[in-house]
């Protein structure tokens, strides 16, 4: 999601001046959030991502991006750097089967979850082209509600399960932000 937002974000700066104290501006800042809300609900509308993690395969999808809620929290500009952190809250849908010791069960589940991002994009410049480099230093994720349509035998322990959820994250966060951080690589800007 950092990836995609931070290019549209990053061509608003461009175009419109950044005074150093943009973070204190709330005005900005609210600018930024809209244009990167509108932007993350474009993207959820055709995006359907591929899950296979831990004996489990299957989707993850946003089924109401017209629910999507983007924040951007702060936001620095200095030199060729950009310094931003980015909320997002969101309803996503998970499908699949997960497969453990040779069974197998088929999972549904609707997950209400806040994301909270924290990066840093440096500017480069190769010939007449720019690019941008996105990094993720830090991120927290927080399933808000959960919803499990099967199997039937869990879908009364939807607060336990959010919880071990939550748990796992924070558990797993460094190879998570390391993993997500090989993934990313230098998108070119197009105006």
């Amino acid at each position: 999601m950092l990836r995609k937002l931070a290019p549209i974000a990053l061509f608003a700066v461009a175009l419109f001046a950044v005074p150093s104290s943009a973070n204190d501006d709330p005005g900005f800042r609210r600018f930024l959030s809209s244009v990167a809300q509108k932007e993350a609900q474009a993207q959820a509308k055709k995006t359907k991502l591929a899950i296979n993690q831990g004996g489990f395969q299957g989707h993850l999808e946003l089924p109401y991006p017209e629910k999507i809620q983007v924040d951007v929290t702060s936001f620095e500009l200095k030199n060729d750097t950009v310094k931003s952190a980015v909320t997002v809250v969101g309803d996503f849908r998970i499908t699949g089967i997960w497969t453990r010791d040779g069974q197998s069960v088929n999972i549904n589940a609707d997950v209400a979850a806040k994301l909270t991002v924290r990066g840093v994009a440096k500017f480069e410049k190769q010939g007449s082209d720019y690019f941008v480099a996105p990094t993720l230093t830090d991120c927290d994720f927080t399933i808000l509600k959960l919803n499990i349509q099967a199997p039937a035998e869990l879908a009364d322990s939807n607060e336990l399960l959010a919880d071990i959820a939550n748990t796992a994250f924070q558990n797993h966060k460094a190879d998570i932000i390391s993993q997500i951080n090989r993934s990313m690589s230098k998108y070119q800007l197009k105006f």
